[in-house]
């Protein structure tokens, strides 16, 4: 029985973390790895899988501010995965990454490289950039190691010591990738903050620097993959039209293929490729939510096509496959559903489920979502997700609801059709939201993308204003009750429309949000992608005045609604200061605003109490904004 829209679930059951995630089966598909939420945190699991049930074997908690991500089985017998904490780097505050290995029972846990050090006698940053699992290889994997150019080398996943280097560094390489086999192929990075660079292996043993492919930033090239056929990759490039489509690239002759498939209006964003031999089987590309185009019939379309005939009214995706391909782990789902995991015994046609991901919502009726689009001013199609509040079933049942405006982070990144916790817990308290997907954001093929280019609160913050307009004049909104909620970038959009167009809403939302633009490019300056801060948001030198003109910092006297400014202290993302700052600003101005901070907070309401913190007083806000 669904639960009635008049009694929505508490705030709890949507900040809950998902049960379960990064669930990865063994090679020989006998044991399970995943993270397990348990008292309100999660612990790396390992379990042996017998008849579909889970025996735990180990559970290894977090320590202290480290936490651990991406967990690979290197053999039946080993695991590894990466531990990331705050450091500092001549006064750069930064992200560190350490691999670590274990057997599946917990017992010797080792950490690779704590030997390593760099000619500086200092540890490199990052390093957990796994280059190749070495498929015929178990005891060893291939991995990246140093900056700002890189080496790999052939790490035994059993010492902390033992490593011998198989890649030398070259000059401006710090991303390298391998092949099917484990034979490193493509090298990229940047030329002095400005220049990308490009070489690749061809099958003779020879590299050729094709860095004259990347130095075009009005037509994307990217390598995806490494192809079966002698010097052929796999590239996604938007070569002869707008969108990324597939070529195959020819290093030998530098000649790409006729497009083997591009999609009309979306970015084909990777290539589904077999494991073995690198065959190219299909593409994933995304409308409203993430499609695949099949170019050859294989193993894993076969699975997914029968997974698909059993369950006709689901999206269905697998997401681990073992070595010998007889035991997966599959998610299924639907647009307004949080989905759930299952063990797939492909040999006898059978799914178990696994602990399901929202216990509190699982018979919960969800918001309906509807995929839209409006004109923004100077005519650009604008595409839009509405979710209205449980029991409405059209958008023509939308009539003067109450809406909160939900732009996306990024911003170059998108939403898409699916269940999205902060969208449906409003929508269980009765508030229409509208997610647009505006110009910049990633997916719609590169005209789309650069519009958004150096337009912070200029023609980005017209589509969102653009957005409540069409709301409002399609009837669905009620003019005296809007509000803008929004993280990140979505943060910076939500103060920045309290302070362009006071008068649309009655209240604003920001978590983690930018409010001072020059600052932000400042602190770039002091990382390796500082150059994309510049081409999307503006030359800190050049265009210092438009810059601070569109930052909220400067717009405070425009400001006449009520402001909630949340915002973790540790956030390696988006300075702290930026909200500490917005808060005095506004303060002292006499406005109204309220400010909570998160002790040990980060940028993605990782852990469960900041969520339901968040949730709570988000809720308590808007309750008293808009009545």
């Amino acid at each position: 029985m669904a639960q009635q829209a008049s009694t929505p679930p508490p705030p709890e059951a949507y900040a809950w973390l998902p049960t379960m995630s990064s669930i990865r089966i063994s090679p020989d598909g006998t044991k399970l790895t995943a993270f397990v939420n348990l008292d309100e945190h999660y612990r790396l699991g390992v379990f042996e899988l017998e008849d579909g049930q889970l025996t735990p074997l180990h559970m290894l908690s977090e320590a202290g501010e480290y936490t651990m991500e991406d967990p690979i089985w290197a053999s039946d017998d080993r695991l590894v995965f990466s531990v990331y904490f705050a450091g500092k780097r001549f006064r750069t505050e930064t992200t560190e990454t350490r691999l670590m290995s274990m057997k599946p029972d917990g017992s010797d846990l080792v950490a690779l490289f704590s030997r390593a050090r760099t000619e500086s006698g200092g540890q490199v940053q990052i390093q957990n950039r796994i280059v190749s699992t070495l498929p015929d290889d178990p005891e060893h994997m291939l991995v990246q190691y140093g900056a700002p150019n890189s080496q790999v080398y052939k790490v035994d996943v059993t010492q902390a010591t033992r490593h011998s280097t198989v890649m030398r560094e070259r000059a401006s390489i710090n991303h390298w990738s391998a092949d099917s086999k484990g034979e490193i192929r493509v090298g990229s990075g940047i030329v002095k903050d400005r220049d990308r660079k490009l070489t690749v292996r061809l099958d003779d043993g020879k590299w050729k620097d094709i860095s004259h492919r990347v130095r075009d930033e009005n037509v994307t090239f990217y390598i995806d993959g490494v192809s079966d056929k002698p010097d052929i990759f796999y590239v996604l490039s938007s070569e002869g039209g707008d969108t990324d489509a597939l070529y195959e690239y020819n290093a030998q002759t530098d000649e790409l293929s006729e497009v083997v498939f591009r999609h009309p209006t979306s970015d084909v964003y990777s290539v589904i490729q077999d494991r073995f031999t690198g065959k190219a089987l299909g593409v994933i590309f995304a409308e409203d939510t993430s499609e695949i185009h099949w170019l050859e019939e294989s193993f894993i379309k076969d699975e997914l096509d029968k997974l698909q005939a059993a369950l006709p009214d689901k999206d269905v995706s697998i997401t681990s496959l073992n070595l010998s391909e007889n035991h997966a782990v599959v998610f299924v789902d639907d647009v307004t559903d949080p989905g759930q995991y299952y063990l797939y015994d492909i040999e006898n046609r059978k799914l178990t489920g696994l602990p399901v991901q929202y216990p509190d919502l699982e018979n919960v009726t969800h918001g309906q979502i509807f995929s839209a689009s409006y004109k923004a001013r100077d005519g650009l199609d604008i595409p839009a997700y509405v979710t209205l509040p449980p029991g409405l079933s059209s958008l023509e049942e939308a009539r003067g609801l109450p809406f909160v405006l939900m732009p996306h982070g990024g911003p170059t990144a998108r939403d898409f059709v699916g269940f999205d916790y902060w969208a449906q817990f409003l929508a269980s308290r009765g508030y229409g939201v509208l997610q647009m997907n505006f110009r910049g954001s990633a997916g719609y093929g590169v005209e789309f993308r650069k519009a958004g280019d150096r337009e912070w609160g200029q023609a980005m913050q017209d589509d969102i204003t653009d957005g409540a307009g069409w709301l409002v004049e399609q009837g669905y909104a009620d003019t005296g009750r809007l509000a803008i909620v929004g993280g990140s970038y979505g943060g910076y959009a939500a103060l920045m429309g309290a302070a362009k167009t006071p008068d649309l809403y009655q209240c604003a939302v920001s978590f983690a949000g930018v409010s001072d633009l020059p600052e932000i490019l400042r602190d770039a300056r002091n990382y390796v992608n500082g150059k994309y801060y510049t081409r999307h948001i503006g030359n800190l030198y050049g265009d210092r005045s438009t810059l601070w003109d569109n930052s909220p910092q400067s717009r405070v006297d425009d400001i006449t609604v009520p402001i909630l400014l949340i915002h973790g202290d540790d956030d390696r993302s988006v300075k702290v200061d930026q909200s500490r700052n917005m808060e005095k600003r506004l303060s002292r101005a006499g406005k109204a605003v309220r400010y909570v901070e998160f002790e040990g907070g980060d940028h993605y309401l990782s852990n469960y109490r900041d969520r339901l913190t968040f949730l709570q007083e988000t809720e308590d806000f808007l309750g008293e904004c808009l009545n």
